[in-house]
């Protein structure tokens, strides 16, 4: 309902419940409660404590999507303009990742285990790492793009069954198997979000 162009890039909440949100407005109507955004077009990453009252800004001047380790909340995973990022202390400092991919989109963490990292890639597919970060190898066998490219933008990871993966590239696929192989569910489909029902 705004004037300008607004974007909701994510969203995570962790177990304390606390609410981080990534994304922008150039809307100088758009309605908010708390807002965060004190100027037409001003940006960052934040943090937002409890209802929504106050917030704290984060390391980072922007992302592009935001992941928790849920079994260790100051652990925060980021993407900002095709690179990834680590905070280890609730998002006042971000270092980089070296992920051996060009133009990394999206990162998850299975639940269980916060050592185990998925990112998708503008241009190569995916990649996990099974040491927090520290190692990568591609996770490509059956991941398919209808245009060729294989862009991958969206990964989830199924919290009652963390071996099971659904990837986003223009196509919807399933992994079983923690991205050794993958199955397309459905054929020239762009599927944005996915959620579990836990």
């Amino acid at each position: 309902d705004g004037s300008g162009q607004d974007s909701f890039a994510g969203l995570g909440v962790d177990s304390q419940g606390n609410t981080y949100i990534a994304g922008s407005t150039l809307s100088a109507n758009f309605r908010v409660k708390a807002a965060i955004q004190n100027h037409l077009a001003s940006d960052g990453l934040y943090r937002i404590d409890g209802p929504g009252s106050a917030y704290v800004a984060l390391g980072l001047t922007s992302a592009s999507s935001i992941a928790v380790d849920p079994q260790i909340p100051n652990t925060l995973y980021a993407t900002n303009a095709g690179a990834a990022f680590r905070s280890v202390d609730g998002g006042a400092t971000f270092s980089a990742l070296a992920i051996p991919r060009s133009q990394v989109v999206v990162i998850a963490i299975d639940p269980t285990n916060g050592q185990l990292l998925y990112a998708g890639t503008a241009d190569q597919g995916a990649v996990k790492s099974t040491d927090g970060g520290a190692t990568w190898t591609a996770i490509d066998n059956g991941l398919v793009a209808p245009q060729g490219q294989l862009s991958t933008f969206g990964l989830w990871i199924d919290p009652a069954s963390p071996n099971v993966l659904f990837a986003s590239t223009g196509n919807f696929l399933r992994s079983a198997d923690s991205g050794a192989t993958w199955q397309t569910l459905y054929a020239n489909t762009n599927v944005e979000s996915v959620a579990f029902d836990t």
